[in-house]
C-alpha cells in the first residue's frame, strides 16, 4: 500500500520517488517492459482501490497496470508520436493512386498516315486508324495496365479512371528505320487527370504505315 497524503501538491513526483525507494531497479525496468512503455515516470500503489482513485485523479496522462500495481505516466513524446502517426495514416488512406475506380473518361483518336515509301511523306494519305490497339499505363507502373481497340472512326476511350498521371501509346512503323524490317516504335502521349474531372480528351495520335 501507499501511505502519505495523496492530495499533495506533486503526487506524481512523490510517488515516483516512493517507487524508486521501495522497488529494485530491475523490477522497475521489468514493469516498464511489461507495460510496453519505453520512457516516462511510474509509481507503485499496492492497494487496488487506492490505485484506481489515484489514477482517475491524475487524469488522462496516466494509466494503471492492474497486474503489477503500477501507475504509469504516458510520456509526452509518445502522445505526439501517436498523434502524428494517426495523421499520416489518414493522409495516406485518402491518397488515391492512378488507376481504375474513378469517374473520369479519357478519349482520343488514332490517325493512320499511309505512305508509298515509309521515309517519304510525299503523296501520303491520312485516314482513321480502325481496329488499332491502344495501351494505357497508370502512373509509374511498367504496364501496360489496360488495352482497348479503336472503332471504325479511329476513336477510343478508357472509362472510370482516378486522378493522376497516365501514359497512352500505340505502335507505328518507324519513318526513319535504321535497317530493313525494323521493329515498330511507340507513339506516346502523357497526360494527367485532375481531381473532379469527368472527361479528358488527349487528341489525336498519328501512326505511319507504308502502302
Amino acid at each position: 500500500g501507499l501511505g502519505g497524503n495523496l492530495s499533495a501538491a506533486h503526487p506524481a513526483e512523490q510517488l515516483f520517488g516512493f517507487a524508486r525507494e521501495h522497488r529494485p531497479t530491475h523490477d522497475l525496468n521489468a514493469a516498464f517492459a511489461e507495460a510496453g512503455v519505453l520512457q516516462g515516470r511510474m509509481f507503485f500503489v499496492g492497494n487496488h482501490a487506492a490505485r484506481n482513485i489515484l489514477c482517475s485523479k491524475l487524469g488522462s496522462p496516466y494509466f494503471a497496470d492492474l497486474r503489477i500495481g503500477f501507475i504509469f505516466e504516458k510520456p509526452q513524446s509518445m502522445r505526439i508520436f501517436l498523434l502524428s502517426l494517426a495523421v499520416i495514416i489518414a493522409l495516406v488512406g485518402c491518397t488515391r493512386t492512378p488507376g481504375e475506380g474513378g469517374i473520369t473518361t479519357v478519349t482520343g483518336n488514332v490517325e493512320l498516315e499511309q505512305r508509298i515509301v515509309i521515309t517519304n511523306p510525299a503523296n501520303a494519305v491520312v485516314v482513321p486508324a480502325a481496329d488499332e490497339d491502344v495501351f494505357i499505363t497508370y502512373g509509374e507502373r511498367v504496364g501496360p495496365d489496360d488495352r482497348v481497340q479503336t472503332n471504325f472512326d479511329g476513336e477510343f476511350a478508357f472509362y472510370g479512371l482516378r486522378p493522376g498521371a497516365y501514359t497512352v501509346y500505340v505502335y507505328s512503323e518507324d519513318t526513319l528505320p535504321p535497317f530493313n524490317n525494323a521493329p515498330d516504335i511507340a507513339i506516346v502521349r502523357e497526360f494527367e487527370i485532375e481531381a473532379g474531372e469527368e472527361a479528358v480528351d488527349i487528341g489525336a495520335l498519328r501512326i505511319y504505315k507504308d502502302i
